[in-house]
C-alpha cells in the first residue's frame, strides 16, 4: 500500500470488497510510462497478485447527487465531465503549485496563498484566471463524507450481449437517482458505472430491474464497493 499511495504518478489508492480487493489509478503522459511501472511493480509484489485487471481511460461523466433532493424528477445534471482532446496546456512552477494547494484545500483565500508561495495575491488571482480560462480549472465543490450519510459508492463492470441497445441502456441507469459516474473505457468490460448506496442489496434491484427491461442485453457483471480511500488526488510535490 505504501508503495503506491507514495508513487507520484498514483492519483488513486482504495480497499474494496467484491470482485477485487484494490483499486488504484495512475496518471501518465505516455503508456510507455504504464509499461516501466507496472513491470516495476510486478518485480517488488507481482507474486501477491491472484488477478489483475486494467482499463484505459478516455472520458468520464459525474452527475449531480440527486438522492439528496427531495424532488424525484430532477433530470441528471453533469458535474464533472473529461475527455481526452489532445489538446496540451503549458503550466509553469506557479501554476502546479497553485494546483497543488488547491487540490488539498480550496477554500484558501488569495492572501493565505499568495504568503505560501512567497508572491503577491495579484499574482494568484492572475495565475487562477489563467488556470480558469484554460478550463484546468473547471470549478470548485465540497467533498462530502457519503460514508457518514450512510452511503457507499459501489463501482459495476458489465459485458453486453446487445450492442445496439447501449444508448438505452444508458438512459434508463441515468435515470436512476443513485447514479453517481459513468466512465468511457477501452479495456475487460464495455460498461463502467458508478452508484452511491446503502449496501449492495440495493446494487441488486438496480441490476435486476436493468435485466428486466432489457432482457438478454447484459451477458455478465460484476461490482466492488469501495471500504478505505487512503489516496483520491494527483497533484502531489
Amino acid at each position: 500500500m505504501d508503495f503506491f499511495i507514495k508513487h507520484k504518478i498514483v492519483g488513486a489508492v482504495k480497499s474494496t470488497e467484491g470482485s477485487y480487493d484494490l483499486m488504484i489509478a495512475i496518471y501518465v503522459k505516455s503508456y510507455p510510462v504504464v509499461h516501466s511501472f507496472w513491470q516495476n511493480t510486478l518485480k517488488k509484489y507481482g507474486k501477491y497478485f491472484s488477478k489483475k485487471v486494467f482499463t484505459a481511460f478516455s472520458q468520464e461523466e459525474y452527475y449531480s447527487y440527486r438522492f439528496l433532493l427531495d424532488e424525484k424528477d430532477i433530470k441528471p445534471i453533469i458535474l464533472h465531465q473529461w475527455f481526452d482532446s489532445g489538446k496540451r496546456i503549458e503550466i509553469n512552477d506557479i501554476d502546479y503549485k497553485l494546483l497543488r494547494l488547491i487540490t488539498e484545500n480550496s477554500r484558501l483565500s488569495t492572501l493565505d496563498m499568495a504568503k505560501e508561495l512567497s508572491t503577491t495575491s495579484s499574482i494568484i488571482n492572475y495565475h487562477l484566471k489563467k488556470l480558469r480560462e484554460s478550463e484546468i480549472i473547471l470549478a470548485y465543490r465540497i467533498n462530502l463524507n457519503f460514508p457518514k450519510l450512510g452511503y457507499f459508492p459501489f463501482k459495476v463492470d458489465i459485458e453486453l450481449n446487445k450492442f445496439d441497445e447501449i444508448d438505452k441502456i444508458l438512459n434508463y441507469i441515468k435515470s436512476n437517482q443513485n447514479f453517481m459516474y459513468l466512465c468511457k473505457t477501452i479495456g475487460y468490460v464495455d460498461l463502467e458505472i458508478g452508484f452511491l448506496l446503502n449496501n449492495s442489496y440495493q446494487l441488486n434491484q438496480i441490476m435486476e430491474s436493468l435485466s428486466n427491461r432489457f432482457p438478454n442485453a447484459i451477458k455478465n457483471y460484476s461490482y466492488f464497493s469501495v471500504i478505505k480511500t487512503f489516496k483520491d488526488y494527483f497533484i502531489k510535490i
